[in-house]
């Protein structure tokens, strides 16, 4: 589930509390001269019997956990048990099976050719298959669909499909699709889709930062005519939203729909389902029994008889240790500065030839403009430092290479190689 399926189960208290807890090992039992038992039951002061074992839960009337102890050999991790976290790997969706990942084409599609797209029609999707909304359980999934109209219906005469491995969202896997289709198509495209954000990348001046090659067809976006529609809607409700005349992109849509949820249905493990969900069940008790224990801790943690010491000391210890080595960076000059630091110092020491004068001064957003060149720079940029290593006109780095062939006439600037 988006967001992080665990810590909706995970009780302020309980993260308060293993703040305060070394479990290595755990100094709750007495006082670090002496400690390492609970004074109680003279066992060991492990954080599993602190929240778990102790009986001094039961004489609180406190129930004792109800898992079926084979889930204790089934799932082993130290983390599940003491901390009701689940290491990553557990619950990511298995590989699928060589074969079936990669890129496929079937009919007018080649791996190697580019098809003319005169004459036909082309619709994309991206799935993460049955799975649901849950990322731990989906695969990725897409498909580009060519059709062309006979004796009045929509007929497919071509497609291509892809099954990635690890997962990446849906909304990136539509604009995977997106980029399959401009890269083996030529002449003017129509294409339905039914992301919005796919759609929008190509209104955007940059393409998507990904792990493809944008720059092989971004100068050809211009002749795509992407068309966003609704999907999973009845006829009438695809009316009411797209107007009359419009139906053949909702048959459009339901092929490549289609074709898509197929390849991501050949790879979706019901069986890793099934484990995340008994997983699941596992992290919501043991999350909600440690809670209501730590909320107990911190509620009882100053009374006399209370069996268990917090080991804040040794945190203080961590705390005063990171503070020395953050103050000795800062008086060697070695600390990273933040964007509106790292400008107030180049007003102070320029670098790169330029000569920067200040130009709003707002709480959150510094601006400079360098007198020469006239480069701008503000507290704001994402890529403030790659924009920094620029550098000035009157530059040698800044001259324009003979080998580049420009005429002499523009007075262009190298921006870097």
């Amino acid at each position: 589930m988006r967001g992080g399926t665990y810590r909706q189960f995970h009780p302020y208290s309980f993260s308060k509390l293993l703040f305060h807890l070394n479990p290595q090992p755990l100094r709750v039992a007495m006082p670090r001269s002496v400690q390492t038992k609970v004074p109680v039951c003279k066992m060991p002061a492990t954080l599993e019997h602190v929240l778990k074992e102790c009986p001094y839960w039961q004489e609180q009337g406190f129930k004792e956990l109800k898992l079926p102890e084979y889930l204790r050999h089934k799932y082993p991790w130290e983390c599940l048990w003491t901390r009701a976290l689940l290491p990553k790997p557990a619950v990511w969706h298995p590989k699928p099976p060589e074969h079936i990942l990669g890129l496929r084409y079937q009919g007018c599609f080649a791996a190697n050719a580019k098809v003319d797209a005169e004459g036909l029609i082309f619709a994309t999707d991206a799935s993460g298959g049955p799975g649901g909304i849950d990322p731990r359980v989906q695969t990725s999934a897409l498909a580009v669909v060519a059709m062309t109209w006979k004796k009045g219906a929509l007929v497919k005469v071509g497609q291509i499909t892809e099954l990635v491995y690890p997962w990446q969202p849906v909304v990136d896997m539509e604009r995977r699709a997106l980029f399959r289709l401009m890269e083996h198509t030529e002449d003017l495209i129509d294409v339905t889709m039914d992301c919005k954000p796919a759609v929008q990348a190509l209104q955007k001046k940059q393409p998507p930062e990904d792990d493809l090659e944008w720059s092989k067809v971004w100068n050809g976006k211009k002749r795509v005519k992407a068309t966003w529609v609704p999907s999973h809607k009845t006829e009438d409700e695809f009316l009411a939203k797209m107007g009359p005349g419009t139906l053949w992109r909702r048959a459009a849509n339901d092929m490549a729909d289609k074709a898509c949820g197929e390849v991501a249905a050949a790879a979706y493990s019901p069986a890793h389902k099934r484990r995340v969900k008994e997983l699941d069940n596992v992290v919501r008790t043991l999350s909600l029994a440690y809670g209501a224990r730590a909320a107990h801790i911190l509620r009882k943690r100053k009374d006399e008889d209370f069996p268990f010491i917090l080991d804040q000391a040794h945190y203080k210890e961590k705390m005063e240790a990171s503070q020395k080595a953050e103050g000795y960076k800062k008086e060697h000059g070695k600390a990273k500065l933040n964007k509106r630091q790292r400008l107030w110092q180049l007003l102070e020491n320029p670098e790169r030839g330029h000569q920067w004068e200040k130009g709003s001064d707002h709480p959150r957003n510094l601006t400079l403009k360098c007198k020469l060149c006239g480069l701008y720079v503000q507290q704001t940029l994402t890529n403030l430092e790659v924009v920094l290593e620029q550098y000035c006109i009157n530059q040698p780095e800044a001259r324009v290479r003979d080998e580049w062939g420009i005429h002499p006439s523009h007075a262009m600037v190298n921006l870097g190689v």
